[in-house]
């Protein structure tokens, strides 16, 4: 007897790097900025990456661009629509003779749970890799691995706007 996969619990494909992590990375040439450009460029776009918040933890330097575990929040729809967590993510940009490697890497979830005063609030040192999978409500899960793809794909689509305009 065969058994047919269920389309509606179906995992969502995310790329991987050789460690096994989720890697959204790929290299963008751009050769009609100079290096300087190039460098304001990323901190303008890295700074409207979602979750940027100005406390970030953001280094800069001539060749590189790096951001440290900032995150936007995951909704669940129940009744209303309401926080489940917030995913966490590492972005780095490379910048060597007019062409860019990008990556955004580390994606954590951290959920979210109500405090006594009915408030949801991050559950304090539960982070589960986005690559794992989870024991818990497995449609949800991929709900939230969907949303990481679509966000990190439109703003990989934002990046090659803004490198490629002058």
């Amino acid at each position: 007897m065969a058994c047919a996969a269920n389309p509606l619990f179906a995992q969502t494909e995310l790329p991987v790097n050789a460690a096994g992590k989720i890697c959204f990375c790929d290299t963008l040439a751009t050769n009609s900025l100079t290096h300087r450009q190039i460098n304001d460029k990323i901190l303008i776009f890295a700074k409207q990456l979602p979750g940027y918040e100005p406390t970030n933890d953001l280094h800069s330097s001539t060749d590189l661009v790096e951001l440290k575990a900032f995150g936007f929040p995951v909704y669940i729809k129940r009744i209303t629509q309401q926080i489940s967590g917030k995913i966490f993510y590492d972005a780095a940009f490379h910048v060597s003779d007019g062409k860019v490697f990008y990556s955004f890497t580390n994606f954590l979830y951290n959920p979210y749970a109500r405090n006594r005063y009915g408030k949801f609030v991050p559950e304090s040192g539960k982070y589960k890799p986005l690559e794992e999978d989870f024991r818990g409500n497995t449609k949800t899960w991929e709900k939230h691995r969907k949303t990481v793809e679509t966000t990190m794909e439109n703003q990989i689509v934002k990046l090659k706007f803004l490198l490629s305009s002058p």
